[in-house]
């Protein structure tokens, strides 16, 4: 209940930056790794980690060796982050340096990349770039799993992130809705 309030609090003082009223649900956070086969060496990078929800799953990955990189501007969260996950790797920036944040830490090209960011509802130029910057920076085969909620789906910004991962990516799949999160979502996963 802690971390709901806390969260709801980061929302209140920046509701554009944060883009959500609650954390997601551990089914989301289930489904934004679903079926992405993990080796040691491997690396998981992360999109606004927030308040950890999906971090948790990842973390799990690190104890088979899994690198992990969580990128995440707002410093409230990232010093929460780096309290709950002193093992992890966390900066403070932004997904459009990527391929930056990877060099920094000596990482090779991730097999998967994990957003919270709240893509749908952020300027188109700073979208693309951040989609653009994310398929170059997977590994071959990699994928980007980025969640929206059902009712953005219709929105020019959800259709043009669709659009744009479509064209970016060697294949597109869209997630059936996960009603058990706060607002229900979708994932859009692209594989590199």
């Amino acid at each position: 209940m802690a971390r709901t309030l806390f969260f709801l609090s980061e929302f209140i003082k920046n509701p554009a930056g944060v883009a959500a009223v609650a954390p997601s649900s551990r089914a989301l956070a289930r489904m934004m790794i679903d079926g992405v086969e993990f080796v040691a060496g491997d690396t998981v990078v992360e999109y606004g980690p927030g308040t950890g929800s999906f971090t948790r799953l990842l973390a799990e990955l690190t104890q088979q060796g899994v690198n992990y990189l969580g990128i995440e501007r707002n410093p409230a969260f990232l010093e929460t982050l780096r309290a709950d996950y002193p093992n992890l790797t966390f900066v403070e920036g932004s997904a459009e340096d990527v391929a930056r944040h990877l060099a920094e830490h000596r990482l090779k090209a991730p097999k998967a990349i994990v957003s919270g960011l709240p893509l749908a509802a952020m300027p188109a130029e700073v979208r693309d770039r951040i989609v653009a910057e994310t398929n170059a920076a997977l590994a071959p085969g990699g994928v980007f799993r980025q969640f929206s909620y059902v009712h953005y789906y219709v929105s020019p910004g959800a259709t043009a992130l669709r659009r744009q991962m479509k064209s970016l990516f060697q294949s597109f799949e869209l997630s059936r809705p996960v009603f058990w999160n706060v607002p229900p979502a979708f994932v859009y996963c692209g594989t590199a």
